[in-house]
C-alpha cells in the first residue's frame, strides 16, 4: 500500500462540474456559496472556521477534493442527495 495516498482516500471523487452547475442555478456567485456552506458547518468545526471563494473555485475545478463536512453542507444547502455531488462512477456506491 502506497501511504502516500493515504490522505486521498479519505477525500470524495466529487463531480465540479456538477458542483458549478448547483451554484449556477441558483444565480450565486461562488463567495456567496461560500457563505452559504460556512454557515451549517461553524457549530461543529474549529474557532474562525470559514470557506472561501477559492475554495468552492478549486472544488468546481476539481484542483482540491470535497471533504465531508463540506459534502453534507451542499447536500443540506442545496436539498439534494449526496450521491449527486460525486462522480458518476462513484453515484452507484450511495
Amino acid at each position: 500500500m502506497n501511504r502516500g495516498n493515504k490522505k486521498d482516500s479519505l477525500h470524495i471523487p466529487q463531480n465540479g462540474q456538477k458542483l458549478r452547475e448547483l451554484r449556477e442555478k441558483i444565480h450565486a456567485t461562488q463567495g456567496e456559496v461560500a457563505d452559504k456552506l460556512t454557515e451549517p458547518l461553524k457549530p461543529y468545526m474549529g474557532k474562525g472556521f470559514v470557506i472561501q471563494q477559492s475554495d468552492i473555485s478549486r472544488l468546481e475545478r476539481e484542483e482540491t477534493a470535497l471533504d465531508i463536512p463540506r459534502m453534507l453542507a451542499y447536500a443540506q444547502s442545496f436539498n439534494i442527495d449526496i450521491s449527486l455531488l460525486l462522480k458518476p462512477h462513484f453515484q452507484g456506491l450511495c
